[in-house]
Order: structure tokens, then C-alpha cells, then sequence
């Protein structure tokens, strides 16, 4: 087996992660010798003095809980810790739908409505023998006549009457405009 240069690095790494691993153990079994030396029973009692005790088993009565710590700021700051913590296990405020406001209910115009706001009935004529004529938009029909697709079907003295294909009803009302003052007395010079 010939030794590539990427085998002599992976073998160096692999001897150095064994010598710190030898060193490691070591070292520690000296920290630990003094600790086996008492029986199972002192070694309980040390283990739960509530005294906290630094990596090398030693006393380290200078670390502080985080707990006291996080106390001790909200002291400082006058805000409670509570106020400033935010629920892990709530989702986000963008993950959540929120609720629609209730949608105002647009009133249905139907073709009728919508044939009878565009269309303006200027003038009717009817004769002796019942014709009857409609002038819708300046259009003149006749019974039977059709506009937009809505058929003239009856004309009275104030309104045409249309009907859809599907059976819908439209009545136009004549427009009446009184004539103005100043018209009427300039034609009663």
C-alpha cells in the first residue's frame, strides 16, 4: 500500500486526536484518584453538597445561576422578565390568518335592473288600430322589436314593457320634463 500525501495527513490527525485523548485521560485520572480514594458514600454526599464545582472537580463559588443573573437585570432595568419573553411555542404573528372583516353584501343587480338604468324611454305613439310605437334612446320600435336582446311587448300610455330570452321583465317609464319657465313664457310672447 503506497502512503498518498492525503493518507499521511489523515494518519497525523488521527495519531494527534490519540495523543490528546491519552493526555486527557491521563490527567484526569489524577484529579479523580484523590476522589475514589473515599467510599461511595462520601462520594454521594459530595456530588449533592449543592455546592457547584468547576471543570477540574475544584470549588467555583464564583459562578452565578443564569436564573440569578437574568433577576438581577430585570432588577436593574425595572422590566419584569416576564413582560419581554415571548412564547416559544406560540406561531408567528405572520403565520397566522387573520380574520377577515365581514365582507358587506353587495346587492344583485339583475339584467333587468341593469337594462332598465341604461335605457331611457323618450316617447310613446299609439293609433286607432292599436299599433303602438316606442322610442327608446332615440330608437323607434315596434311591438316585437328588440333592443339589447330584450323584446318590446306591450306599450301603454306611460310604459313599455320588454321581456328577456329568459324570461326576465323590464319596464321602461316615460320620462316627462316639465317645461321650464323661462321656455314657456318666451313661447307665450
Amino acid at each position: 500500500m503506497k502512503l498518498t500525501r492525503e493518507r499521511k495527513i489523515i494518519g497525523a490527525v488521527l495519531v494527534a486526536a490519540l495523543g490528546f485523548l491519552a493526555y486527557d485521560q491521563l490527567a484526569g485520572a489524577g484529579a479523580s484518584s484523590d476522589a475514589a480514594a473515599g467510599d461511595a458514600g462520601s462520594l454521594l454526599l459530595a456530588s449533592s453538597s449543592g455546592k457547584p464545582t468547576g471543570p477540574g472537580g475544584g470549588d467555583n463559588t464564583n459562578d452565578i445561576s443564569l436564573a440569578t443573573r437574568l433577576s438581577a437585570l430585570a432588577a436593574k432595568t425595572g422590566v419584569s422578565a416576564t413582560d419581554q419573553i415571548r412564547d416559544a411555542f406560540r406561531p408567528a404573528e405572520g403565520w397566522i390568518n387573520k380574520p377577515v372583516a365581514a365582507i358587506a353584501l353587495v346587492p344583485t343587480v339583475s339584467s333587468a335592473d341593469k337594462f332598465v338604468a341604461a335605457h331611457k324611454l323618450i316617447a310613446i305613439s299609439t293609433n286607432s288600430a292599436g299599433g303602438a310605437v316606442a322610442v327608446v334612446d332615440g330608437t323607434l320600435l315596434h311591438i316585437g322589436g328588440a333592443i339589447d336582446g330584450y323584446r318590446l311587448m306591450r306599450v301603454d300610455r306611460q310604459h313599455a314593457i320588454f321581456e328577456s330570452p329568459d324570461g326576465g321583465r323590464a319596464q321602461l317609464t316615460l320620462i316627462t320634463t316639465a317645461p321650464s319657465g323661462s321656455g314657456a313664457s318666451a313661447a307665450a310672447r
